[in-house]
C-alpha cells in the first residue's frame, strides 16, 4: 500500500487500531497506482451490493452483463467520492481546530473507511449469492444458517465501519473523537448522498 514498510498490517490492525493505522500511513509516501486501484473496487463493490441492483437482477429485469457493465461504471465513483470527500472533510475539521490537510484526510479515509468497506462488501455479496442460490430451490439448512451468520457479520461490520472512520478522521485533523464525531456526520451525510446518487443512476441506466 505505502512505498515504504509500515509498522503495522493496515487491513488487520485497522479494526482494533484505527487512529494508530492512520497515523503510521501518513508518516509515509502512498503509492497512488494503489491508492486508485482500491477507490476503484471500493466504487465497484458499492455498486454491486446495492440492493436495488441486486434485486432486478434477482427478479430477471436485469441482464447479468448489464449488471457487470453498471458496476464497472459505479467504479468510477470510487476515486470522485476519495476526492471530494478528502477536500470537504479537510475543510470542514478547521471549524473544530483540525490541522490535517486533504492529503491527511485522504489516508484517513483510505484505510479507515474505504479498505474495511471493501471487506464488508464482499461478504454481502457472499450473502448475495446465497440468496441467488436459494431462489434457484438450493435451499438448505446450512445455506439459511449461513445467510443468518452474514447478516449479523455485515450488521457489526457496517456499525465498526462508521466507528473506524471517526478515529481516522480524528487521527487525520488530530483531534479528540467527539470532534472527530461532529465531523464524521457531514462524512455519513455525504455516504448517504452516494448511496441515493448510485441508486438514481441505476435506475436511470434501466429505465
Amino acid at each position: 500500500m505505502n512505498k515504504s514498510k509500515t509498522s503495522v498490517n493496515p487491513w488487520l490492525h485497522v479494526w482494533i487500531k484505527p487512529r494508530r493505522v492512520v497515523a503510521d500511513a501518513t508518516a509515509h509516501e502512498l503509492n497512488q497506482r494503489s491508492v486508485l486501484i482500491l477507490s476503484l473496487i471500493f466504487g465497484c463493490l458499492m455498486t454491486l451490493t446495492n440492493s436495488d441492483l441486486q434485486a432486478l437482477l434477482l427478479l430477471g429485469d436485469l441482464s447479468l452483463p448489464l449488471f457487470l457493465g453498471i458496476s464497472l461504471i459505479g467504479s468510477l465513483l470510487g476515486p470522485s467520492f476519495l476526492y471530494i470527500m478528502s477536500l470537504l472533510i479537510g475543510t470542514v475539521g478547521k471549524w473544530y481546530s483540525g490541522t490535517g490537510n486533504r492529503r491527511d484526510v485522504k489516508v484517513a479515509l483510505l484505510f479507515t473507511h474505504f479498505m474495511p468497506a471493501i471487506l464488508v462488501s464482499l461478504l454481502a455479496l457472499i450473502h448475495f449469492f446465497t440468496i441467488a442460490m436459494e431462489l434457484r430451490g438450493q435451499r438448505t439448512g446450512f445455506l439459511s444458517f449461513l445467510q443468518d451468520q452474514l447478516e449479523l457479520l455485515i450488521s457489526i461490520g457496517n456499525g465498526w465501519v462508521v466507528i473506524l472512520t471517526v478515529f481516522g478522521i480524528a487521527q487525520a485533523h488530530r483531534v479528540s473523537a467527539w470532534k472527530g464525531i461532529l465531523i464524521g456526520l457531514v462524512f455519513l451525510a455525504a455516504v448517504l448522498v452516494l448511496i441515493i446518487g448510485i441508486s438514481m443512476i441505476v435506475h436511470a441506466l434501466i429505465a
